[in-house]
């Protein structure tokens, strides 16, 4: 059986709207920024086409990690092995992050060196010329760090469930914690923007939050009720550490509680 079955948690919203227009931003984005490409590479202008080349690769990966994150169903990727599950997030949207940022900066800092000298054929103003680079810097700035942390960690990070607690990791940071210390899990993130959050409020009243449980089940809704279902029964976290945690996703054998 699928692991979309389960139902989704009631306060979580899909926010359709929010989802089609980053889609269309960035889809019409990486279309102009194709066409400026062909059209500066046909004049020989091959300074400004290098950094629309890599604006166009910007906006159509931040374009299908919309598409990919709201209308396509993430596989489950599982680890398991003695100290307990470990769930890995989407594969193509690991690559299209990593792209994305590799994009980003070689083109970003072209601009930003040689925007304000005028050399850069883009239809933008005297003022646009002294504060746009100010912007893309920072994007710069942004992508290098997110990209050296990537490597370091050798990925965007995971979630793992042990008998004992679990493990929240993400590009720059680490959380964890221990089953005893969560008071509830909830569907209900601080953050109104989080989609699909999975909110473990702990006794000492700072909750974890999983953003996007989409990134790392079909629908997250699965990854929801596993994770309560572990919170509320203790006597079968040891499962965490066998295999049979995936098995019961895989299989359903949960209970939306």
């Amino acid at each position: 059986m699928p692991v979309t079955e389960l139902p989704q948690p009631a306060q979580w919203r899909d926010r359709d709207f929010v989802a089609a227009a980053g889609i269309a931003l960035f889809g019409a984005s990486a279309a102009v920024a194709a066409l400026w490409t062909f059209q500066r590479f046909e004049r020989g202008d091959h300074l400004t086409a290098a950094i629309t080349a890599g604006g166009t690769i910007f906006a159509a990966c931040c374009a299908l990690l919309a598409v990919r994150g709201r209308f396509m169903r993430t596989p489950l990727r599982a680890k398991v092995d003695r100290s307990g599950t470990k769930f890995l997030p989407d594969a193509v949207g690991v690559i299209l992050v990593i792209t994305l940022c590799v994009a980003a900066i070689p083109s970003g800092l072209l601009f930003v060196v040689f925007a304000p000298q005028h050399r850069v054929d883009l239809p933008i103003s005297d003022g646009e010329r002294v504060f746009e680079p100010i912007l893309v810097g920072a994007l710069v700035f942004f992508a290098a760090v997110g990209l050296i942390a990537i490597v370091r960690r050798r990925g965007t990070g995971h979630l793992l469930l042990t008998p004992d607690g679990f493990e929240l990791v993400d590009v720059l940071f680490t959380q964890r914690g221990s089953w005893q210390d969560v008071e509830d899990v909830s569907d209900v993130a601080a953050d109104k923007q989080v989609r699909h959050p999975i909110v473990l409020v702990m006794k000492d009243g700072k909750p974890i939050v999983v953003k996007n449980a989409d990134g790392y089940a079909p629908n997250g809704a699965a990854l929801y009720w596993l994770i309560r279902y572990y919170w509320r029964h203790p006597e079968n976290r040891a499962e965490l550490a066998d295999g049979r945690a995936v098995k019961r996703l895989c299989d359903e054998e949960l209970v939306a509680e």
